[in-house]
């Protein structure tokens, strides 16, 4: 669409900042944007650590956080590995993985599958067939085993 009234010829002034005051604007930036990134590390270092403090296992959180970020602190363990040392199952340590990367919004590390993956191996089991004593404790469950 053109504008009816024809075009508008704008020309900006050549004035440049003197070179004192691009000096001290280039590091009022540099400060905001420096205190904006310690404010962001601070808030994320507080987050962890509440995370770690508040739960029943804080060693348990710490290895979790490590293993969801991927970081190398773990000298390469396995979630198997990580499970027995802090004496719970691997599928016990797996969800605390995920709800942290959750959480804080981290990618699947190594070792982790990603979110469609479990999706999908979550469908899978769902649909599975049930064993005989899954069947069973399901009658028990909703009382339409009958005792003789």
């Amino acid at each position: 669409m053109t504008n009816p009234h024809g075009s508008v010829e704008f020309e900006y002034p050549e004035e440049k900042l003197s070179p004192e005051i691009e000096s001290i604007v280039a590091e009022r930036v540099k400060d905001r944007l420096e205190d904006s990134q310690r404010h962001v590390a601070l808030n994320t270092i507080t987050r962890v650590l509440v995370e770690i403090l508040s739960h029943a296992d804080p060693g348990l959180t710490a290895a979790a956080i490590a293993y969801a970020g991927g970081l190398p602190i773990l000298e390469g363990k396995s979630e198997v590995d990580l499970a027995k040392r802090f004496g719970v199952t691997k599928q016990a340590f797996s969800r605390r993985v995920t709800e942290i990367s959750k959480q804080f919004g981290l990618t699947p590390s190594r070792g982790m599958r990603s979110e469609t993956a479990r999706e999908t191996f979550e469908k899978k089991q769902l649909c599975r067939p049930k064993s005989k004593l899954q069947l069973a404790m399901q009658s028990l469950k909703f009382g339409s085993f009958t005792r003789s």
